[in-house]
């Protein structure tokens, strides 16, 4: 009886640890800067003239903080052409 109170309590106090781990893993791999499924989904949403290119506009338009967006478009810009494309893809490692 003993043994299986001490099993439920270390479980119940483990849990939480377990399920804040997970949420900050989750909600680290959503904000990666320059990962493969983020360029995509920022092509799909961003692009739109649909020529297969974020311009500096395109992407400063849906800017809530412009400052902060004009620093995350020259990361993104990867090979510096004005542009955000598929040729901006991270090189894999």
């Amino acid at each position: 009886m003993k043994t299986t109170i001490l099993i439920l309590t270390t479980a119940a106090l483990l849990l939480p640890i377990h399920a804040q781990d997970k949420a900050t893993k989750e909600k680290g791999a959503k904000h990666k800067p320059h990962s493969k499924h983020m360029l995509v989904a920022l092509l799909k949403k961003r692009d739109t003239d649909k020529n297969g290119e974020v311009s500096k506009e395109e992407f400063l338009a849906g800017a809530k903080d412009p400052a902060k967006a004009d620093k995350a478009f020259a990361k993104l810009d990867r090979n510096k052409d004005g542009k955000i494309s598929k040729e901006d893809r991270p090189e894999k490692k």
